[in-house]
């Protein structure tokens, strides 16, 4: 994960994330193969898939301050995009587009 944060060259990104996705590809895959053949919710690889599950959520829904700001009224917010300029940490903004790519390709 850190790996495609932190990197400029962009075929060692596109190899990052592709593991990545094989990664959370094989664990969803592994819990349901094991939930077909023995229909017990309670296996190792459900757990595991639970957690990965989470974090992920948990790293999307992560607030980006000057984007997810939730104080601005309708009026102030045309203002505020006008006459003032955020700016987004770059990292923090990869680290939540990767995440919820990454659960695009869980639902899929």
């Amino acid at each position: 994960f850190h790996v495609y944060l932190v990197t400029t060259s962009s075929s060692v990104k596109d190899s990052a994330k592709a593991a990545l996705v094989d990664m959370v590809s094989s664990i969803i895959l592994r819990m349901e193969e094991i939930g077909q053949k023995q229909q017990i919710a309670n296996s190792l690889f459900h757990t595991d898939s639970y957690y990965l599950l989470r974090s992920l959520v948990k790293l999307s829904s992560k607030e980006l301050p000057g984007i997810d700001d939730k104080s601005t009224t309708p009026t102030n917010f045309l203002a505020q995009q006008f006459f003032t300029t955020t700016t987004v940490d770059p990292l923090a903004l990869n680290n939540k587009v990767l995440s919820l790519e990454l659960i695009l390709t869980v639902m899929e």
